[in-house]
């Protein structure tokens, strides 16, 4: 069977190299397989280009049975630049792990069906519903994997710890709505439009103990209603985000989101270790 290849980054010239590597050790880093990309020699590197000056150098995992490779290749030439050998790996439900990330980021060189063979192969051969049984377990862990990869990725991403507002975030402005805020991100809406304050951002601005607009602020804006002219309510739209939106409402919605998260992780943790028990107790070579 020819080995199986997933490209990682490409570069035109060694003055790309440095980028280029970075971005490939980076996408390595989150497959966990405990493998260390080593940086190629930029003389090795352009040694290739000399030789190739059509095609540009691509960073590849390359999988060739079940040895591991890091390589960079121009066209044909290649470097090998470190080696992971899944072979070695004895505890079969650790190997299945990598074999799982491996499915996850880089499916073309491990397929669901390759899981699913893996599974059978190391189930009893003499007791199909053993092997049925282990296929399943299989494909029930795959699923929480992938589910506890793209939650850890929610937590760990700047969703929720901003701590300044932002219009253009619909799930906390959802949240608002929700959490009975909404009088605060409609007075900065409404503040902003053509038409002037609407029911919501009038209310904020006649309750000046919860509005966190301050005196001197309110006095200008009454100033401007009394004349006849548009407030300016460029003051009072710092002074509610900064008051009130980041000092109250933003950090409940980020604890809750992040609570949830967690939560949903501990869960899916909890019930993947009683799935990986079992299907290692099927597993018996």
């Amino acid at each position: 069977m020819p080995a199986k290849l997933h490209e990682l980054e490409y570069f035109y010239g060694v003055t790309k190299l440095d980028r280029a590597f970075g971005d490939a050790a980076g996408q390595i880093a989150a497959m966990h397989l405990g493998l260390s990309p080593k940086k190629p020699d930029k003389a090795k590197v352009q040694v290739m280009f000399d030789k190739d000056t059509k095609n540009p150098a691509k960073f590849f995992l390359v999988l060739d049975g079940l040895k591991l490779t890091f390589e960079v290749r121009v066209g044909a030439a290649k470097i090998v630049l470190n080696t992971l050998d899944l072979g070695a790996v004895k505890d079969i439900g650790k190997r299945r792990e990598l074999l799982v990330q491996l499915n996850m980021r880089a499916e073309e060189l491990v397929s669901k069906d390759d899981l699913k063979k893996f599974d059978t192969e190391h189930t009893e051969a003499t007791s199909p519903a053993a092997q049925k049984a282990a296929v399943e377990f299989g494909e029930e862990i795959d699923k929480l994997e992938n589910e506890l990869d793209n939650l850890k990725i929610m937590r760990d991403a700047p969703n929720y710890k901003k701590t300044d507002y932002s219009p253009y975030d619909n799930g906390f402005r959802q949240w608002v709505e929700d959490k009975r805020y909404g009088r605060y991100t409609a007075f900065l809406d409404e503040s902003e439009s053509t038409t002037g304050l609407g029911s919501e951002g009038a209310q904020l601005l006649a309750d000046p103990k919860s509005s966190g607009i301050q005196p001197k602020t309110l006095v200008a804006i009454e100033a401007a209603h009394a004349k006849g002219e548009k407030p300016d309510y460029t003051q009072a739209r710092k002074e509610v985000i900064t008051n009130v939106i980041n000092r109250v409402p933003l950090p409940r919605y980020n604890k809750e989101k992040m609570d949830e998260l967690n939560k949903e992780i501990s869960e899916r943790t909890a019930k993947l270790a009683s799935l990986k028990k079992k299907l290692q107790a099927l597993e018996t070579k």
